[in-house]
């Protein structure tokens, strides 16, 4: 038996269709890649895109598959690369701003809903990362409850969203009454920004960035709010470089202290 076929995680993505958002970051990327190298028979791949810096969401997800990282794709499977189809939508608008047309294919023939999209900013302004962070986590939630076909809903949180608790376990970590998730939504529609940022060491208390609470905000939105859906709230670290996986040792789209050094105990 092919080590594929045998594959329980291969098995799973056999015929289905994925939204994604954030597909143009790096771990966006690296799920893509990994998923059409290693999941042959995976459906379609709905990337929810928008244009940037004068280039069209088909551009820029064009320019994305020429990068090293989809080296082994465009050789040996360029095929694949056309299971990546491009939806027009940005996660800060009303319904993720996506058109009616482009909202049924989504509704009707997705499976599996991975939310990735985020800043990632230690200092952004608590409005705008409650808006994306939270805001856009809302929307993806509204969206799957309408999907007819979803098996799974997946978000994408960070292993520091509860970097106050000494041990963090694989739990749901109540923030209490003081962090009411709409509410705090809802003030970003209204408040002025000034008075919003006022509150801001407030809201922090213990946590040291408007990153961690915002995405702590935001489990806190979904184990409260978006229990109905077959959801996983996934935790990663630090996303550094790649160490041994395919396509290439050190596939990084940066290059910080952490990937350098990584690389350099790589070599020796």
């Amino acid at each position: 038996m092919d080590v594929l076929d045998s594959s329980q995680v291969s098995r799973f993505y056999n015929g289905k269709n994925i939204f994604l958002t954030g597909g143009t970051g790096f771990l966006g990327k690296c799920f893509i890649e990994k998923v059409l190298r290693s999941c042959p028979d995976v459906g379609n791949i709905y990337m929810l895109c928008r244009a940037k810096r004068g280039k069209s969401a088909t551009e820029r997800m064009t320019a994305m598959f020429s990068e090293m990282l989809f080296e082994n794709l465009r050789t040996e499977n360029p095929d694949s690369i056309q299971k990546v189809i491009p939806v027009i939508g940005d996660v800060l608008e009303k319904n993720l701003g996506l058109s009616e047309e482009d909202e049924s294919l989504i509704t009707e023939n997705v499976h599996v809903m991975i939310h990735s999209a985020a800043t990632i900013r230690f200092d952004e302004h608590i409005k705008f990362s409650l808006q994306l962070n939270l805001g856009g986590t809302v929307k993806m939630v509204e969206l799957a409850r309408r999907t007819k076909n979803l098996i799974s809903f997946v978000h994408v949180s960070t292993a520091y969203a509860n970097c106050n608790i000494a041990d963090i376990e694989e739990v749901y970590y109540e923030m209490g009454d003081m962090y009411s998730p709409l509410k705090l939504l809802d003030l970003c529609e209204w408040m002025d920004e000034d008075v919003l940022a006022s509150m801001t060491e407030t809201l922090l208390k213990d946590r040291p960035n408007t990153y961690c609470l915002t995405k702590a905000i935001t489990e806190e939105y979904l184990f409260k709010e978006a229990k109905d859906l077959p959801l996983g709230v996934f935790r990663p670290s630090i996303i550094g470089a790649s160490w041994e996986e395919q396509p290439r040792v050190g596939s990084t789209i940066s290059m910080d202290q952490v990937d350098s050094l990584s690389l350099w105990v790589k070599e020796c």
